[in-house]
């Protein structure tokens, strides 16, 4: 609870910032919208000043990512994330490669309401992207682990939940990958509907969280480091596997 008050604590400082809140300080107006002891009521979007009006879009579902990680026999490690956005993505082929279609990450209409949309295509513009391949290095230099996922919109919650099982808590990667998902949604927090996230969820109640059972799948991936072997991790609810030094793929 105190690292993700924290972090709320500065992107709140940051968005609400005037001259007389410095970047090192959160205003009180920021300030009072932060308690450990509950939830906000709501969480609106910013307007800066000068903007002109907008109309929010919705997010568009997508379904083509990927995510693998690699070490070799000298210590090499590759943690990447790769996406064509949608099937076969813009179907377009060169070379043997399909081109991506992140032209969807953007809304395909560009006025809405009467408003341009928020996330309407624009020159100059980036599409917005949630992949999270992390490599951790322990005290002594070396990689302890690597790991991703596809997912969408939701890996950075899948990343996070793992190094959190595995750094702070001690788990190996793949338990850590098997605990429950969790993903902040606009109906409140969903989490996944097995019997660990049902436990979770009944000792949150107390805070005000609206929990949402819902299928949370992922597809997390990780190599692990232990001593000076490595372990490899897949998750129990796609399709991935692990292998090491050529031996059989274990799911």
């Amino acid at each position: 609870m105190p690292t993700a008050t924290n972090i709320s604590a500065t992107a709140i400082s940051s968005t609400f910032r005037s001259p007389a809140c410095s970047t090192r300080h959160i205003c009180p107006s920021a300030a009072a919208l932060i308690s450990p002891y509950g939830r906000a009521a709501a969480y609106p979007a910013g307007n800066p000043p000068g903007a002109p009006p907008r109309t929010p879009s919705g997010p568009v579902p997508e379904q083509g990512t990927t995510h693998f990680v690699v070490v070799d026999k000298d210590g090499n490690v590759a943690s990447m994330t790769s996406t064509v956005e949608s099937i076969f993505g813009s179907h377009l082929n060169v070379n043997g490669y399909f081109l991506n279609n992140e032209l969807t990450d953007f809304d395909h209409s560009p006025v809405k309401d009467g408003a341009p949309a928020a996330n309407r295509v624009q020159a100059g513009k980036r599409p917005l992207s949630s992949m999270s391949p992390t490599i951790v290095y322990g005290p002594d230099g070396k990689v302890v682990l690597a790991v991703g996922s596809a997912g969408g919109k939701r890996i950075i919650m899948h990343v996070t939940k793992t190094l959190v099982g595995v750094l702070d808590w001690g788990l190996s990667a793949e338990d850590a990958i098997a605990l429950p998902n969790l993903f902040f949604g606009q109906d409140g927090v969903l989490i996944e509907n097995d019997a660990a996230g049902q436990a979770i969820a009944g000792k949150m109640a107390p805070f005000g969280y609206p929990f949402v059972p819902t299928d949370l799948g992922s597809k997390l991936n990780a190599a692990q480091r232990v001593g000076e072997a490595w372990h490899g991790a897949a998750d129990p609810r796609g399709p991935g596997t692990s292998s090491v030094d050529g031996a059989p793929p274990q799911s």
